[in-house]
């Protein structure tokens, strides 16, 4: 999905990240990564909330 939308997202970003100065520290471990990526995937759920979406049942894939 992103790379649908890639054209217009990545400028976007650059643009944004361009007038962000403030450094970020370095995870020293797994463990700090595992937050870190917690607290990014809560962050981008704050900003863009999921929609909820309707599925057909036959596109339904029982996973074993």
């Amino acid at each position: 999905m992103v790379s649908r939308f890639a054209s217009d997202l990545l400028p976007a970003a650059a643009a944004a990240l361009a007038g962000f100065d403030k450094q970020l520290p370095l995870c020293k471990s797994g463990a700090q990564v595992a937050r870190a990526t917690i607290e990014l995937m809560h962050d981008a759920a704050r900003t863009l909330p999921p929609r909820k979406f309707w599925m057909p049942t036959r596109m339904l894939v029982a996973v074993r």
